[in-house]
């Protein structure tokens, strides 16, 4: 199966389920698919579309569009000067689609020039599965993404989302602090991800946003993790979380606002 045969499964089974949460609006799965339907009508069959990324719902509808109409998903920056993306464009759409192609995702060139990497529906799905069996992906989850969706750090956390019939929060970056908060601010069971430079932001950030809620005592300090690496901790009201270097992210019912900031660590 294709990850839209899997949206198009959840659309049947959970109709009103929230699929997608994006500028302050949330879309069932069944209005998503009959958004991707849509979209899909008006595409090619066998080609490689480049489109640039959104972080927003018609990301997610173009994307999964592109993968009902039988072509290839290609994603690229939102930022890309015009005239490297028409060049880029056209040099995918000329190139041989190959039945099983999924995606041409470019890698961010830290090591060279960036490079696309074809990835295959097959990929695609056994990918998604190592990370719902990996990291506890539910249905029940709801997964808040703030990075490019170009990229396969948050691309590909999208994929057990749909698989599930899960929720996707979707986030234009981490420019707000307080926004990305108030995407956990109702209990529930969530997720996110990051890397080591949004944890030194939030980090950064989280005092300012816990006092603005007055019952919440917040606490600082440094400590040493047990490797001798220096770590910083905000605590609200609970206790340590394992070393980690991720945010953990828990509601709690006792405090009003709900505060879903425990404990940061940072390696």
């Amino acid at each position: 199966m294709r990850l839209v045969d899997y949206l198009q499964q959840n659309a049947l089974r959970y109709p009103e389920k929230t699929a997608v949460v994006s500028d302050g609006d949330s879309y069932s799965y069944a209005r998503l698919w009959q958004m991707v339907q849509q979209k899909a009508s008006t595409l090619p069959a066998r080609q490689v579309i480049a489109f640039r990324t959104s972080q927003t719902v018609d990301f997610m509808v173009t994307y999964l569009a592109i993968h009902l109409a039988g072509s290839v998903a290609a994603p690229l920056e939102k930022g890309m000067p015009e005239g490297l993306y028409s060049e880029v464009s056209d040099r995918l759409a000329a190139c041989p689609v190959s039945v099983d192609a999924a995606d041409v995702l470019y890698t961010t060139g830290t090591t060279g020039r960036s490079k696309g990497v074809l990835i295959s529906h097959e990929a695609m799905i056994a990918d998604a599965e190592n990370l719902i069996a990996g990291q506890g992906f539910t249905h029940e989850l709801t997964f808040v993404v703030h990075g490019p969706l170009n990229h396969i750090g948050s691309l590909s956390k999208t994929w057990p989302v749909i698989i599930l019939g899960a929720t996707l929060h979707i986030l234009d970056g981490l420019k707000d602090a307080g926004a990305f908060f108030d995407a956990f601010r109702q209990e529930g069971h969530y997720a996110t991800f990051f890397v080591p430079a949004n944890i030194r932001y939030l980090l950064a950030s989280m005092l300012s946003v816990l006092r603005r809620w007055p019952t919440v005592s917040t606490s600082w300090r440094v400590g040493v993790h047990p490797y001798r690496m220096p770590i910083c901790f905000i605590s609200a009201n609970c206790c340590r979380a394992p070393d980690s270097t991720t945010l953990t992210l828990r509601p709690r019912r006792v405090l009003s606002p709900p505060i879903i900031i425990t404990t940061a660590v940072v390696l």
